[in-house]
């Protein structure tokens, strides 16, 4: 586990952790919670019941870019694990754990998928790879298709082209205030109001650069979008869960992708009751023509391989699927683990 409040801890633990200890997998905090500064300031004693969550890949510049930068150095994929759930949030009920618990881990992770794409992560380290645990597929495959939904009405272009105040008739509008309007809306309300461009040729006083909610993210056209999920996004999925079966099927997903779907299991928790039954239950997406055989190894083995051994090639040397993945490796094009024989 590998906490987060400040860049330096995390770099520290990740040296401890994999460079020292020779661990190979981490799970990051990746909802950090801060108290409000001003009621740390003026009551301290409330500072708990006044905290802001924080993501350390959104609005926080490259403050993180070195634990990113770490990351890509001891060939470690960051993971997530959190849920939304507790004091101040949608899950926050002091009476039903069934009621808190639903789609809390969905809801931590698209929270952090968000905040990884539109910070700009994937964009500055195109070989990292993420992975968010326990929240399914299928909130994947929905936040992958609405961003395109989202991009086609609110990239740069569009905003200019149908969004753009400036590009108002104002003399038109106020003649209709005139004819159809009210005491409220009157051709001198809508007259008063700040439709023109400013020297920067944008409306409100923001720069273009400010305008677009993409830039940061380097999504200059669609397929950026495809790319990120493709290449750096994973997605921990429960055997019994058959929304999976959504992100296999190229139908639904812009560009006929398949979602990253990585197999895991809560095996000592109460969702586990019998730990015999996980890869039966996983089966079932197969048995039930959801999934082809070629889905269900993926789900299994094959994302799994292409996520850790992607980010370093030596990540199965020495266990009993050494030579499966090597095997599956050559098949993908994926680099080949160090052989001590040469």
């Amino acid at each position: 586990m590998i906490p987060t409040h400040t860049p330096e801890e995390a770099l520290a633990e990740l040296d401890f952790a994999i460079g020292e200890l020779g661990l190979k997998t981490i799970v990051m905090n990746c909802m950090i919670r801060r108290p409000a500064p001003e009621v740390v300031e003026t009551n301290g004693s409330l500072a708990r019941y006044a905290m802001n969550i924080q993501s350390p890949a959104m609005d926080v510049g490259d403050r993180y870019d070195p634990v990113w930068a770490k990351c890509v150095e001891l060939g470690g994929a960051p993971t997530c694990h959190n849920a939304f759930r507790g004091y101040a949030s949608t899950h926050g009920s002091l009476s039903n754990y069934v009621f808190n618990s639903l789609g809390s881990f969905a809801q931590g992770s698209d929270y952090f998928c968000r905040s990884l794409l539109f910070g700009g992560v994937p964009k500055r380290f195109p070989h990292l790879k993420f992975a968010f645990l326990e929240g399914g597929t299928s909130w994947a495959a929905q936040l992958y298709n609405s961003l395109f939904e989202y991009w086609e009405k609110r990239n740069l272009k569009a905003l200019r082209e149908r969004l753009d105040p400036a590009a108002l008739d104002v003399d038109l509008l106020a003649e209709m205030f005139d004819k159809y309007g009210n005491d409220y809306l009157t051709a001198e309300r809508i007259r008063a109001w700040p439709h023109h461009s400013d020297a920067h040729g944008s409306p409100i006083g923001l720069k273009p650069e400010d305008l677009d909610d993409f830039r940061a993210a380097g999504i200059e056209k669609p397929e950026d979008i495809r790319d990120i999920f493709v290449n750096n996004f994973y997605f921990g999925s429960e055997a019994d869960d058959a929304m999976t079966a959504v992100g296999f099927d190229p139908k639904f997903n812009h560009y006929g992708i398949k979602m990253n779907a990585i197999l895991g299991s809560d095996i000592g928790h109460w969702d586990v009751p019998d730990m015999t039954k996980v890869m039966v239950e996983a089966y079932e997406m197969l048995e039930d023509g959801f999934i082809d055989e070629a889905d269900f190894r993926d789900f299994i083995f094959g994302n799994v391989v292409e996520m850790h051994a992607g980010m370093n090639p030596d990540f199965f040397k020495g266990t009993v699927v050494e030579d499966a993945v090597e095997k599956l490796k050559a098949e993908k094009g994926l680099p080949v683990a160090a052989r001590e024989d040469g």
